[in-house]
């Protein structure tokens, strides 16, 4: 059955075979690579604005003035946006530098709605944009969440505007108190950091506000970030912690090897790294799933604006790109960015040839991996995940087998030019037909 034919549709491969079977073989080849010597080395430059210059200037790059940018995101064009705390307006950054104002009456705080500039907001800090290019804003010194749709229409979201309070409730019969960082995740869910209340707090999609962090255990948090598993971040300012948050709603600090001073801005990657703003220190902290702290970018109790010395002063609100680069804003009125480059890291091979084997029958689940020296934590690896049934069936079953090819890669380490090879072992059986999902070739993720 080496030929029998499939139909690649994009995510699986398909086929139909009137063959009983009774095995499988296959075979992986490729090229494995441990990292043996291993940094995160950033370069950093400023995007937009003029050290210790404060003001209202829309224009191109650092030729823009801004007042104590706070929050920071992107959206899905790689536009930058920041909550301009002391200009109380939201300002947009173009992938070419051309900065200018999204909403708000800048340099005018207020709390109306409207359009555009003609909204007004006091003191936003937070800011993050849902899947569908809505954006929300955590409207501090309102005490409110605000709303800006596809066509700059600003509304109330959440909160009662100029009424501080912990109230849960549905949308504006709810209450916060100075709200300074958003999260949202995939389901459409904001995660407050509700700074004044030592709470946080959470905002259903049907705009339903529950508290789900105590203030009996945080103190002023500052910044909140959700992974892809539901898992809440926080950045435990006054207590000097980052903290999680289970699914269960367990709180739990995470032990690392460095003391913070004051976090503020946190934001995790796909990878489960966190990156921490420590305003006091003038720091940008990488924390590993392992709770190793590295700085990243800054010096630790120097204040400044000095790029090639990879200085910031008090940076705050951070977040990331699709390629791992950060950006950041500072108390010195910049908008900052990370760039990464891990060009000159060094691999170890630790893998080549080909591995065979034998899948006798009966065989319900199967985990591979491309070479036994190699642990969980090093390995990048393809692997076949899932056999739904034992491979001897009978032909009334007419049911699928399943392999599902996975390319596993852990930070560091590097796999290429894998490539499972795969061979069904069968019996003439034409009374009944029997669908197959197979894997094929692949090729695993390179990249860092």
């Amino acid at each position: 059955l080496t030929d029998f034919p499939l139909v690649n549709d994009g995510s699986k491969w398909t086929g139909t075979i009137n063959k009983l079977i009774v095995g499988f073989d296959y075979t992986i080849t490729g090229h494995a690579y441990k990292c043996s010597e291993c940094y995160d080395n950033y370069s950093l430059t400023t995007i937009a604005g003029q050290a210790g210059v404060e003001g209202t200037q829309d224009e191109n790059g650092t030729l823009a003035t801004f007042n104590s940018p706070k929050g920071i995101i992107l959206d899905s064009f790689n536009n930058i946006l920041v909550a301009d705390q002391k200009n109380h307006a939201i300002r947009i950054i173009t992938p070419s530098g051309n900065v200018s104002t999204l909403a708000g009456n800048i340099g005018n705080l207020g709390s109306s709605d409207g359009n555009g500039i003609e909204a007004s907001f006091y003191n936003p800090r937070g800011i993050v944009i849902d899947i569908n290019g809505i954006i929300y804003v955590a409207d501090s010194g309102n005490h409110v969440i605000r709303k800006i749709d596809l066509a700059k229409n600003v509304t109330t979201f959440a909160g009662q505007s100029g009424v501080p309070g912990s109230s849960d409730g549905h949308g504006i019969q709810a209450s916060f108190k100075t709200p300074a960082s958003l999260s949202i995740d995939i389901s459409g869910n904001i995660y407050v950091a509700d700074a004044g209340n030592s709470l946080i707090r959470k905002i259903d999609s049907s705009g339903n506000v529950t508290t789900i962090g105590s203030a009996e255990i945080f103190q002023n948090a500052q910044g909140v970030t959700v992974d892809k598993n539901g898992i809440i971040y926080v950045a435990d300012t006054n207590n000097e912690l980052i903290r999680k948050i289970t699914k269960d709603g367990v709180v739990e600090t995470i032990n690392t090897n460095v003391s913070f001073l004051s976090p503020r801005g946190i934001v995790i990657d796909n990878f489960g790294n966190l990156y921490i703003s420590d305003r006091t220190k003038n720091l940008i902290y990488k924390l590993d799933k392992f709770g190793k702290a590295t700085v990243i970018a800054g010096k630790e109790g120097i204040q400044g604006s000095d790029d090639l010395k990879s200085e910031l002063t008090q940076p705050y609100g951070i977040t990331l790109d699709s390629n791992g680069n950060l950006f950041v804003t500072t108390n010195d009125h910049l908008i900052r960015k990370l760039t990464i480059n891990n060009s000159n890291n060094s691999y170890q091979e630790i893998f080549r040839g080909s591995t065979q084997h034998t899948v006798t029958e009966g065989t319900n689940t199967l985990k591979l991996r491309l070479s036994p020296l190699l642990d969980d934590r090093e390995l990048t690896v393809p692997r076949i995940t899932r056999i739904e049934r034992p491979f001897q069936m009978t032909a009334g079953d007419n049911e699928s087998i399943k392999v599902t090819v996975d390319s596993v890669k852990e930070d560091g380490s590097s796999a290429q030019d894998g490539i499972l090879s795969y061979r069904f072992r069968s019996v003439d059986n034409e009374s009944m037909p029997l669908s197959i999902t197979a894997g094929g070739s692949f090729t695993p993720d390179t990249g860092d």
